[in-house]
């Protein structure tokens, strides 16, 4: 087996891509299954349901290409919803942040997932999502990460509904140090593996997530989310020093901003 290098924000999120690279997968797929672990235990930091970007550097020396999987605007057919309110925090020295169903967008994320590992992954899907159900199914401690963006969140935004404030806190209302189980979390990664990322989009599971929001006044329909795709993208090319790197491109502007810092660091 080649070496592999896996950085992640948890050991058990780690364990997950040495394993996957053990089974035989390759660096994407070694990454994958480390998010998706992280996906569960770095609970308020990110979500299955949530956007991202993923850059990848393929084997055979062509160009890199980056996997756009940002939040999509939700609404199609539907009138601006309410259900949504502003608190102010402290965390990251002040941040007001909007909440409520009426702030759920559309995820892509996951679908991303998929269409990097179509385009250069090698082991099945299922295997992938195998080590977030195994740390899901038995229940796990809040990362690091989580547990420090809790300390400023954990009653504005986790206290307000009843399933969240109970999965979060321990039963005298501060932040859990003990393991957290989430029983619905892990049949939803079950329906993932057996389903694909599909499942978060047209399958049983979207058509809870759709129901849920519209109830609370959200706008994220049925519609918004069998209509998701994600976008490949050539990547952004910056060379600095004896490296050349891939970031990501516009619309998004935070490749433009890692590749600004790093020719600054470099003089």
């Amino acid at each position: 087996m080649p070496d592999v290098a896996i950085s992640a924000p948890n050991e058990a999120a780690a364990d997950a891509g040495e394993q996957i690279a053990l089974a035989g997968g390759n660096a994407i797929d070694a990454a994958l299954a480390a998010t998706l672990v992280t996906m569960v235990n770095e609970v308020g930091i990110v979500s299955l349901s949530s956007g991202g970007f993923i850059t990848v550097q393929p084997s055979d020396g062509s160009a890199p290409h980056t996997v756009d999987g940002w939040m999509d605007m939700p609404g199609r057919g539907r009138t601006l919803g309410s259900g949504t309110w502003d608190i102010d925090t402290d965390y990251g020295g002040g941040v007001t942040v909007t909440i409520g169903a009426g702030s759920v967008a559309c995820h892509g994320s996951v679908a991303a997932f998929g269409e990097a590992h179509k385009r250069w992954g090698s082991v099945p899907w299922r295997e992938l999502v195998a080590p977030a159900i195994e740390v899901a199914r038995g229940g796990f401690q809040l990362g690091s990460a989580s547990r420090f963006y809790l300390d400023y969140v954990h009653e504005d935004i986790f206290g307000w509904d009843e399933q969240s404030h109970a999965a979060v806190h321990a039963p005298d209302g501060t932040i859990s140090t003990g393991r957290v189980e989430l029983p619905d979390l892990v049949g939803s990664l079950e329906l993932i593996a057996a389903e694909g990322p599909s499942a978060l989009h047209t399958g049983d599971l979207a058509r809870l997530i759709s129901n849920d929001v519209i109830e609370r006044g959200g706008i994220l329909g049925p519609a918004d989310l069998a209509a998701y795709r994600p976008v490949v993208r050539p990547s952004l090319m910056s060379t600095v020093g004896e490296w050349k790197l891939g970031t990501n491109p516009p619309p998004s502007v935070g490749g433009v901003c890692v590749a600004a810092l790093l020719r600054l660091l470099e003089g």
